[in-house]
Parts: structure tokens; C-alpha cells; sequence
């Protein structure tokens, strides 16, 4: 049974300092958004992944960064840069991140810009200690063209055997969010819905 109602997000996250974010429809922008509200609240606040994540500034590379230094607030932490993304860190060094700021928001999964997402089997990353999980889904995918609109929609019509030609329907939209779905890795986590766009 789906309860729906219009919150403020940052009210959803506080007095949580781990928060992973997966599915589609726009998570890098939406964590940017609650990285720098977050940050607006005093709250130091660092962006990072497990996946890739396209880089912004200000970004810091984790060999770069050291328990002295005064970074920008809020700041994206990534291993490398590659292509104009930074890569995943380790559970490891997300922990480590954790020691030094208030609040981590982790781009746990991707979706290559589509607003819909079926997981593949090593999908989403998120850490084991991240007790918060926020699940996103574009709303600009409902009655767009499957292949178009569902990331990894090959793997959703092995098991569902949609047709190829098939419209993203109000029903089939409500289909993604199971456990082998949007939902994956949500076990055993806080978590909530954002119907974005």
C-alpha cells in the first residue's frame, strides 16, 4: 500500500549521518540539493560514491584529503576523476569520511540518465552501515517507451517478459518498486520514495 505525501526531504534525513541514495530520476541533482541545505544548517557535509558520479566543484580526490584540512562545505569525495566523474570509494574510506563530517550522501547506484531503473545483481552498493536508504524514481518515465525510459530494462524483461514495444504504465511503474526492484537492497533499512521530476 503506497502513503503519499508532499515533506521536505531534509526533514526525512535528520539526525542521520549516512544516507544512500539509488533508482533513477535524478539523484546527483537531488543530493546536491540536500548537500548544500544540509550544509546551509551547519552540518558538514560531504557527497560521495560507490558507483560514479559526476564531478562537480568543489571535489576533493580521497588521497588528497587529510583530518586538517578545511574543505569547502559541502564537498563531493570521490577516488579518482575519470571522464569528468569521480569514482567509488571503498565502505572503508566512506567510513573514514564519516569520522570527520555530520552528514555523507552516498550515490549508491546509477541509471545513466534514465528515470526508471531494474538493478542488475551486483546493484545497488550500498554500505553496509548505512542505515538510510532514499529511493528515487523520475516521474517522466511513466508512459514513455520501455527501453527508453528503464535502465537495464533487458534484465526486467527476462523476467517479466514485457514486450519491447510496451509503454512505462501507471501499473507497470508501481511493478518496479519490489524487492528485485526499485527496493533492492532497502532490507532491514530505513527508507522512502521521491517521485522526482
Amino acid at each position: 500500500m503506497w502513503y503519499i505525501r508532499k515533506i521536505d526531504p531534509l526533514d526525512l534525513i535528520q539526525g542521520h549521518a549516512c544516507i544512500a541514495f539509488t533508482g533513477g530520476g535524478g539523484k546527483t541533482s537531488f543530493i546536491e540539493l540536500l548537500a548544500r541545505r544540509t550544509a546551509a544548517r551547519n552540518k558538514k557535509t560531504a557527497s560521495v560514491t560507490t558507483t560514479k558520479m559526476y564531478a562537480r566543484k568543489p571535489f576533493l580526490l580521497f588521497n588528497e584529503l587529510t583530518a586538517s584540512m578545511n574543505v569547502s562545505n559541502p564537498i563531493q569525495i570521490g577516488n579518482t576523476l575519470e571522464d569528468g566523474k569521480i569514482t567509488a570509494l571503498t565502505q572503508d574510506s566512506i567510513k573514514e569520511i564519516g569520522n570527520g563530517f555530520d552528514v555523507v550522501l552516498i550515490e549508491a547506484d546509477g541509471a545513466n540518465k534514465k528515470p526508471l531503473k531494474y538493478p542488475a545483481r551486483h546493484e545497488p552498493v550500498i554500505p553496509d552501515f548505512c542505515g538510510m536508504v532514499c529511493v528515487l524514481a523520475g516521474l517522466d518515465g511513466l508512459l514513455g517507451d520501455v527501453r527508453t525510459k528503464i535502465f537495464r530494462f533487458e534484465l526486467l524483461n527476462n523476467e517479466a517478459n514485457i514486450s519491447v514495444d510496451a509503454v512505462v504504465s501507471p501499473d507497470l511503474f508501481s511493478q518496479l518498486f519490489t524487492g528485485r526492484g526499485l527496493l533492492k537492497g532497502t532490507e532491514n533499512k530505513i527508507f522512502f520514495i521521491v517521485l522526482n521530476k
